[in-house]
């Protein structure tokens, strides 16, 4: 997925910024699906939008680019053509073994130890997807946690960077499996989703076990809201949740078959036991993993994401303070305090040499 700056694979952010032709097809732009406003396009693109059409840089109001994109698709479907340097036709190089990715490291699972991280989470879960799989993030850590996944060709991938509701996976999850019925389709269907958004919208999983539905849920045990932890308020109430749920109960209490199973890792070592375990790959009954990491422990992405934008926010608030003589209140006391610990995630060590910390003068 290109999201400029924040593009895991090098390969796939020099294809799109170096591209000759781009057709840039429904962009609702937003600063979370443009990597922070650092998208860099070619010009001269083609914009296909439902309320308009740009060509070579100038707008039509008033054309719907559906007719065009039907037509567009039917001349694709009967003349496929592959790209001459050795790509397939979305871009991406054949097979995966050797793709760089713009925060220095590689995609290939590597044998780690010890407790689980963000950093190399998200990448142990590559091998383990199928193709013809169906793949659902939530927002939060697991919506840029798994822009580091190579995905296997026919695999689906679905999440919501623009509007960024915070629960709307479970219901999401519950509409991608009847969707599979109704089509008669094979394959997985998968949620990642935080224990804070799970939260939101849980109940919907009883409506799952219900209709005989059978997803395989990776739950990230962080104790609340990451996300909000890393933009703002690391350690305010507000960013907490209840701990004393028991995920292992879950699937249970909602109803499932005494033959669904709940697993649980807390190392590298436990995850891997997990995602070679034949049961848990064949997935003939819903099943739950759960996974827990730090709370203050944010993927790269998103890290990077909040360092963005606040590179660019701060120092325009703070001139803007400078002109009216305002004085801003810093309504987190120990948001510095805990900096430190958020700089010391394996997840965020390796930027931390381009990391710009922009601390506002209480």
């Amino acid at each position: 997925m290109y999201n400029g700056k924040l593009t895991p694979l090098g390969s796939v952010k020099s294809l799109v910024e170096d591209a000759d032709f781009l057709l840039h097809i429904g962009p609702i732009p937003s600063d979370s699906n443009t990597g922070g406003w650092s998208q860099t396009f070619n010009e001269d693109r083609i914009i296909l939008h439902p309320e308009y059409v740009t060509i070579g840089g100038k707008k039509h109001v008033g054309i719907n680019f559906v007719p065009i994109f039907k037509k567009l698709v039917a001349a694709l479907n009967k003349e496929p053509k592959c790209l001459s340097n050795g790509t397939t036709t979305n871009g991406v190089p054949n097979g995966t073994n050797g793709l760089s990715t713009t925060n220095g490291t590689n995609n290939a699972s590597k044998s780690l130890a010890g407790p689980l991280e963000q950093h190399n989470f998200w990448k142990q879960f590559t091998p383990f997807l199928k193709p013809n799989d169906i793949i659902i993030a939530e927002v939060g850590s697991a919506q840029y946690g798994t822009l580091d996944l190579v995905l296997p060709l026919g695999s689906v991938f679905f999440t919501q960077l623009y509007y960024s509701c915070i629960g709307f996976t479970v219901g999401a999850l519950l509409g991608a499996l009847v969707a599979r019925r109704e089509q008669g389709t094979d394959g997985r269907v998968i949620l990642f989703i935080g224990d804070g958004s799970l939260h939101m919208t849980v109940q919907e999983i009883s409506t799952i076990i219900r209709q005989g539905f059978k997803p395989t849920i990776v739950l990230i045990n962080n104790a609340g809201y990451t996300i909000e932890r890393v933009i703002h308020g690391p350690v305010q109430h507000y960013n907490d949740i209840s701990e004393t749920w028991d995920y292992q109960a879950m699937l249970h209490f909602f109803g499932a078959p005494k033959s669904s199973k709940s697993y649980a890792a807390r190392t590298y070592e436990e995850l891997a036991e997990v995602l070679v375990d034949g049961e848990f790959n064949n997935n003939r009954e819903i099943q739950l993993l759960e996974v827990f990491m730090d709370k203050f422990d944010s993927p790269w992405a998103l890290t990077e994401q909040v360092n963005i934008m606040q590179g660019k926010s701060v120092p325009e608030l703070l001139e803007w303070d400078r002109e009216t003589g305002r004085r801003r209140k810093v309504l987190d006391q120990k948001m510095f305090d805990t900096k430190f610990a958020l700089m010391e995630s394996l997840s965020n060590r390796h930027i931390a040499g381009r990391r710009d910390v922009l601390e506002v003068p209480s």
